[in-house]
């Protein structure tokens, strides 16, 4: 039934067809959708024209008189971008008349430390400016989430290589950007330590809180105390002494570990637990012990639990 205020339709006629203005017909489908960054940018505006595209002969320019470490930016850039691409990808310090990737180090104070704007500018270049290589590198991060997943593969991957016209910029809103890993309760491989950094860095975090003791594991290299790495590494949780290890980093692991976070702008900061969750140490030093007798290395699974036993 009809209410008193409706109006009955009239029969044999459709109802009237709302006409589009003349220059979205003309454009068909709706704008293409925004690029998604992780975390979201302070600005991200869609442009009009072409994309750019990596070819064969791309390279990327840093151009002479800047600070050496935007050579260092570019290089891990073009490391990331080789292998899934198979392009040479030089880094150079002038264009060269084809489609690039220029890193510029020379932009305003106002970037602050980490900030950046990451700008394509037709088909022919990205320019990626910043006021230190810091910035840029957080903006190299952003150019690979504009680009196709497949770049991220080790192998070489069909094209093409697009990135879609925008102009982005951003600056961190949290000066510390941290992530964890714990490695004492459970031990991590060097390689694994520097993947769980790089994807990290992905994402922008500039600090890795590197978990290294607590009452199942020393993982931390000790010369003056050689039976903290000898006792107090044979145990991690599930696992009892005997049964594998011992597992611990070497100098030069560490090293390289920190050496490989701070290419990608990230600080290390390593957790030494005390006075609690100290039974990997205890058992190593007896000393440490109120009646200087070494205590058993615990492989338990709840946290805390031997140090309170």
């Amino acid at each position: 039934m009809l209410s008193e205020h409706e109006t009955p339709p009239r029969r044999g006629r459709r109802p009237a067809l709302r006409r589009l203005p003349a220059d979205r017909r003309a454009r068909g489908a709706a704008p293409p959708a925004q690029p998604t960054v992780i975390p979201r940018p302070v600005s991200l505006t869609t442009l009009s024209g072409s994309s750019f595209q990596l070819t064969a002969g791309s390279a990327i320019v840093v151009r002479a008189g800047q600070d050496p470490a935007v050579r260092g930016v570019a290089d891990y850039l073009a490391a990331v971008l080789r292998p899934s691409t198979g392009y040479a990808l030089p880094v150079v310090d002038a264009p060269t008349g084809t489609p690039s990737i220029e890193l510029d180090a020379t932009g305003g104070s106002a970037h602050g430390q980490e900030g950046y704007r990451l700008r394509t500018e037709g088909t022919g270049r990205v320019l990626l400016q910043a006021h230190t290589a810091e910035g840029l590198s957080r903006g190299v991060q952003t150019l690979r989430q504009l680009l196709p997943a497949r770049v991220e593969a080790s192998t070489v991957q069909p094209g093409p290589w697009t990135i879609a016209p925008v102009d982005v910029t951003d600056a961190p809103r949290f000066a510390y950007r941290g992530a964890m890993l714990d490695v004492a309760r459970r031990f991590v491989p060097v390689a694994d330590v520097k993947r769980f950094i790089e994807q990290a860095a992905r994402y922008k975090v500039n600090v890795f809180h590197w978990h290294l003791t607590d009452d199942q594991g020393w993982r931390l290299p000790s010369t003056a105390f050689p039976a903290l790495n000898q006792v107090g590494a044979s145990t991690q949780s599930g696992w009892a002494p005997g049964t594998g290890g011992p597992w611990f980093y070497t100098e030069a692991d560490y090293r390289s570990i920190v050496e490989f976070a701070a290419q990608r702008y990230v600080t290390v900061v390593p957790e030494i637990d005390g006075p609690g969750h100290t039974a990997a140490a205890m058992a190593a030093i007896p000393g440490l012990n109120c009646d200087d007798r070494a205590r058993a290395p615990t492989t338990a699974s709840t946290c805390g639990s031997a140090s309170s036993a």
